[in-house]
């Protein structure tokens, strides 16, 4: 059975080839929230809370009519609106993010069927699989924009990481107080632009997945439990037992090691760089 959006029907029957057919009722998308369904792949069969757990219909202002069919498959640990929406109903949470796609652009190995397979060459499996099993409705190709590196000649996809992040949330209301003491001119950007951009400003991803840049002075335990945050070059010098320290470049740094205080060992410092907002920010108080 087919739910597609309207202005769409006519468009949907055709490609897939399909002459007779009936409506059964209309409705709008609202009437749809909450249903639950069976899903093409139960690899994450038991995550989300309440009955029909992850796989169930959830509401999104970003879904539109003009592509697709109106309702759209929600990948958190792939695209921001889709992590925002899965946030919100629960099916996901900040530390927890369904990812099951490593560095490599290969599957992990909850995906049982595919496991270790880079993504793109799994592509014409999962299509005989769905086909096997009599869920395909029909398939084909579709050119359309898309991300691609012109390094290495190969498609990218967008995937979440662990990142390291501000809290700026917790003190925007103090941020807020602080807009009100300085004299704007003119005064609306004052009360308007600069407030408004304060009032909706969000946690702040500080950290960079690069070589080059100013490393970022963490020292932390394989589990990440212990974390010590070095605030001086005379304190790392102290803490690792290095002697002098004239360069702090990553390749200067990154194999200095702090002995743990809790009995793990050694702590290392993390591979990521600040961002260069980061330190254009921090440069009047240095």
């Amino acid at each position: 059975m087919y739910i597609v959006a309207e202005c769409r029907l006519k468009e949907v029957l055709k490609q897939n080839k399909i002459k007779k057919h009936e409506v059964l009722e209309k409705l709008k998308g609202e009437k749809l929230v909450g249903l639950k369904y069976i899903p093409l792949f139960d690899y994450f069969k038991d995550r989300g809370e309440g009955d029909g757990k992850c796989f169930r219909v959830i509401p999104g202002a970003f879904v539109t009519t003009d592509a697709g069919t109106g309702i759209v498959h929600m990948a958190p640990g792939f695209g921001e609106e889709d992590y925002k929406a899965c946030l919100e109903h629960k099916l996901c949470t900040t530390s927890d993010v369904v990812v099951p796609i490593d560095d490599d652009g290969r599957f992990k190995e909850v995906v049982t069927d595919w496991a270790g397979q880079y993504i793109k060459d799994a592509d014409p499996h999962i299509i005989k699989n769905l086909k096997d099993r009599e869920r395909l409705v029909s398939s084909g190709v579709m050119v359309h924009s898309y991300p691609f590196c012109w390094r290495s000649e190969t498609p990218l996809i967008y995937r979440a990481i662990d990142t390291w992040f501000i809290k700026v949330t917790d003190i925007k209301q103090e941020l807020l107080k602080n807009n009100e003491a300085p004299r704007w001119v003119p005064d609306n950007i004052k009360v308007k632009r600069f407030h408004n951009w304060l009032a909706d400003a969000r946690d702040w991803c500080f950290s960079r997945n690069r070589y080059w840049g100013n490393p970022i002075p963490l020292w932390v335990s394989d589990d990440m439990e212990e974390i010590v945050c070095v605030g001086s070059i005379k304190e790392l010098q102290e803490l690792t037992g290095c002697g002098e320290i004239t360069d702090l470049h990553r390749e200067n740094i990154d194999h200095l090691t702090i002995p743990s205080k809790k009995g793990k060992g050694v702590l290392r410092r993390v591979p990521e760089v600040f961002d260069c907002w980061f330190e254009s920010g921090a440069m009047p108080f240095a």
